[in-house]
C-alpha cells in the first residue's frame, strides 16, 4: 500500500488529514486513485491506515480509520557519515541507506573528495537528497523520514554526534591488521542505542581524518580482503549491523 508522509504533529482515528503538492499530483495523477481506496499516511513516528474521503483540484482529503502496529524501525539510531562521492553517487546512497534502515545520513567533503557543495546550491543540494529520503522511507514503509545534513568537513559531522555513539570506521589499510566487521558489531555492547559509520570518498580517508576519527574513539575496521566501492561500503555495514540487531 502506497504510504505518504505528513506534517501533522499526530494521528489519531477519525482525524481528517489533507494532503498536498507532489504527493497530491502522485495520488491523482500518477496513481490515479478515487474516493474510498486507502493509503497509508505517517507523521511523528506514528502510521495511520487511512480512506480517501476527497479530491479536489489541489489536495486530498483522507480520513484516519486504523493506526497501524508493525514499525518497520531499526532497534537502533544508525547514522552514516558519507564522504561526498564525485557525480551522482550521492544519490544511490542516500536511496539504498534509507532503504536498509540507517535513521540520519551526514555527508561531509573529504580532503579527498573530487566533488564539492558550493556555499550558494547547499540548500538547493539538501532539498534534492531529502525529497530523494522522503521518497525512499515511502517505499520502504517507514516511519521516519532519515534525517539529510551536509558538512564542510569530517571534523564537524563527528562533532554533531552524540557522545555516547559508537563510531565504526572501515579502513582499507590491510597491512594493519584490523579487527573484521563481523568481530566489531558482535563485540558491541546490546544497550547502546546508536552506531556511527563513517566511509571515506573515491580516494579513501586522509591521514589527518584518521585521526580525528581516532581521538574520537572511532573503531578502525577491515570489511575483508575485497576493496568496496564508497557507494557500497556503508550500505554493507549498515545491512550487516541491522542485521545482527534485528
Amino acid at each position: 500500500m502506497q504510504r505518504y508522509f505528513v506534517t501533522e504533529p499526530s494521528l489519531f482515528v477519525g482525524q481528517k488529514v489533507t494532503i498536498r503538492g507532489e504527493d497530491f499530483h502522485h495520488i491523482v495523477r500518477v496513481m490515479r486513485m478515487k474516493t474510498g481506496q486507502q493509503v497509508s499516511v505517517a507523521a511523528a513516528g506514528q502510521v495511520g491506515l487511512a480512506s480517501i474521503t476527497a479530491i479536489s483540484k489541489e489536495t486530498v482529503d483522507v480520513t484516519i480509520e486504523e493506526l497501524l502496529v508493525k514499525d518497520a524501525e531499526p532497534p537502533i539510531f544508525v547514522t552514516l557519515i558519507q564522504g561526498l562521492p564525485k557525480g551522482e553517487k550521492i544519490d544511490s546512497i542516500i536511496r539504498q541507506a534509507c532503504e536498509v534502515g540507517v535513521t540520519q545520513i551526514s555527508i561531509f567533503t573529504a580532503m579527498r573528495s573530487v566533488g564539492c557543495v558550493p556555499w550558494d546550491k547547499k540548500e538547493q543540494r539538501l532539498t534534492r537528497w531529502r525529497k530523494m529520503a522522503k521518497e525512499s522511507a515511502e517505499q520502504a514503509q517507514r516511519r521516519r523520514i532519515p534525517e539529510i545534513d551536509h558538512y564542510d568537513h569530517l571534523e564537524q559531522a563527528i562533532l554533531a554526534l552524540p557522545d555516547q555513539a559508537v563510531v565504526l570506521v572501515p579502513y582499507e589499510a590491510q597491512d594493519l591488521n584490523l579487527p573484521t566487521l563481523k568481530q566489531e558489531i558482535r563485540e558491541l555492547d546490546r544497550t547502546i542505542n546508536h552506531v556511527a559509520i563513517v566511509i571515506g570518498p573515491e580516494g579513501g580517508f586522509d591521514t589527518k581524518e584518521i585521526d580525528q576519527l581516532k581521538q574520537r574513539q572511532g573503531r578502525l575496521l577491515t570489511l575483508g580482503p575485497r576493496i568496496l566501492r564508497t557507494e557500497t561500503a556503508g550500505i554493507v555495514v549498515a545491512a550487516n549491523l541491522l542485521y545482527e540487531w534485528n
